[in-house]
């Protein structure tokens, strides 16, 4: 029997840019389940337009005029489904280089039919072969969380589309970010986003270069600051303490260390013998709040000490960008 039958009510977007094979296999594991199913695309070149239009029900091209990003990827995906399918309660929101585990949906369902404070429900993201490369074991890392109610997902998430108008959806000025973002706005409105203990979706970064995990880490640092800025006038300001702690660590330190280098080379460098109790901090968090063994923490810490510089740089992108009074254009690894 189809789960159609059982679930009638659901609707799955895919965006997608340039993802090859990896959007392939994406649209293979949520094809032929009987929902509407909804492929919107960032000016691909790779021919993933023509690929989506044999599994999905509608394929949506972005007008190029405006800046792409994903939050308005999913924001015109869900308007395209919401036309198309106009009972459909809940979507599941997916990325092109993500695949759907089989079991997600229906668990998803019956999870947000009995709770109806829930905005957003999520599970774990694994990554595809993690343990081939040490790229691909970091970002297992990233995507490792706790179970229960949390303060923010990824992208990849099963939603109450009314409670997502309720807040008025993604916020499409935002390039990254988006989610925890919009996660914010839920919980200010007393909706709760939660993470079940069940598998939800296989990642496939293709990461293979140091530089595309500085370049995420500038991604990151870019949507601190964009975040902020957002909600600057608020109390306590969202992602008030991440910025700060990306400006002191990626930015304050060395500079009060190049200053202090002319006058006195033991105090630059006891400055910057400072960095060495945050890389312990994450590496005792890593070995016990994770598990990871000792080693993996040691290279995570490094990475995340490290990726401090790269998220300034994304912090001064962010800010160029609004003084020169232009629109954000992405910033892509891949």
């Amino acid at each position: 029997m189809s789960d159609k039958n059982t679930m009638p009510d659901i609707g799955i977007v895919v965006i997608g840019r340039n993802e090859g094979e990896r959007l392939r296999r994406s649209l293979i594991s949520v094809h032929g389940r009987g929902y509407p199913t909804i492929y919107v695309d960032s000016g691909s070149i790779d021919g993933s337009v023509e690929l989506a239009k044999c599994y999905c029900s509608q394929v949506l091209q972005l007008d190029p005029v405006r800046p792409f990003s994903a939050a308005r990827a999913r924001n015109e995906g869900l308007e395209v489904l919401r036309r198309i399918a106009p009972a459909t309660r809940f979507v599941q929101f997916l990325d092109g280089d993500c695949t759907l585990e089989e079991k997600w949906l229906s668990e998803a369902h019956e999870f947000m039919k009995s709770h109806d404070e829930a905005a957003i429900v999520c599970g774990h993201l694994q990554e595809k072969d993690a343990d081939s490369t040490i790229f691909s074991k970091l970002c297992e890392i990233e995507w490792s969380g706790n179970t229960g109610e949390i303060d923010a997902c990824g992208g990849i998430f099963f939603g109450r589309i009314a409670a997502l108008q309720t807040v008025g959806m993604f916020n499409e000025s935002m390039i990254a970010g988006e989610e925890p973002e919009l996660c914010h706005r839920l919980r200010s409105s007393r909706w709760k986003i939660i993470r079940i203990d069940q598998p939800m979706a296989v990642h496939e970064s293709d990461i293979s270069k140091i530089s595309q995990l500085l370049q995420r880490a500038r991604r990151c640092g870019h949507s601190y600051a964009h975040s902020h800025y957002v909600h600057r006038e608020t109390l306590g300001a969202f992602k008030q303490r991440s910025l700060a702690s990306v400006i002191f660590w990626g930015a304050l330190l060395p500079l009060t260390s190049l200053l202090l280098f002319p006058f006195s080379v033991v105090a630059a460098t006891s400055v910057l013998l400072l960095y060495v109790p945050l890389w312990i901090k994450v590496y005792v968090n890593g070995v016990r709040r994770s598990r990871l063994s000792k080693k993996l923490a040691a290279i995570n810490s490094s990475y995340i000490v490290i990726g401090k510089f790269a998220q300034f740089v994304g912090v001064i992108d962010f800010y160029r960008t609004i003084l020169r009074k232009k629109e954000f254009r992405l910033i892509e690894y891949k």
